[in-house]
């Protein structure tokens, strides 16, 4: 964009997009001038992608299992932006799954640069038939704002 005269002023947009799932970014984006003594301008963008809900490990596997026998995972489900969330409901795709929600270890949500979260133990019965299952559980969480929303995950 180019100043028309001196001292002038102009508004300048400038869109980013942000493709990581974490961690700190920095973009810029360089503003041609007319000026004589600074021909170019460079905007710096720089700030941290946070995660509103998340889950460490993402996806439970259960490699090596046999059909016949129940297993038990522990799952942190956790927030880095929100300061407190309540589990309001888990749903499975496999009636039979239970999940009981604890208070996340402060050192655990430490490591995971989390503001608040909870240890989801979940327990996966035994399974009748054969071969391989893909199955989901679906979280609704509401932050502790009353003025936002309940989120599914």
């Amino acid at each position: 964009m180019l100043f028309r005269s001196p001292g002038g002023a102009a508004e300048v947009r400038v869109a980013s997009k942000i493709r990581q799932k974490k961690g700190d970014f920095s973009h810029t984006a360089e503003i041609l001038t007319n000026d004589p003594d600074n021909r170019t301008i460079i905007l710096r963008i720089v700030g941290t992608v946070r995660r509103y809900v998340a889950a460490d490990p993402p996806r439970i596997v259960l490699s090596n299992s046999r059909r016949d026998q129940a297993h038990r995972v522990s799952v942190t489900v956790y927030s880095q932006v929100w300061d407190a969330f309540t589990i309001l409901e888990t749903n499975a795709s496999i009636e039979r799954i239970q999940c009981k929600a604890v208070p996340a270890d402060p050192e655990t949500l430490a490591q995971l640069g989390a503001l608040s979260g909870y240890r989801l133990d979940v327990a996966v019965p035994p399974k009748s038939e054969s071969g391989s299952f893909w199955d989901w559980l679906k979280l609704t969480l509401q932050p502790a704002d009353p003025a936002e929303s309940p989120r599914t995950f």
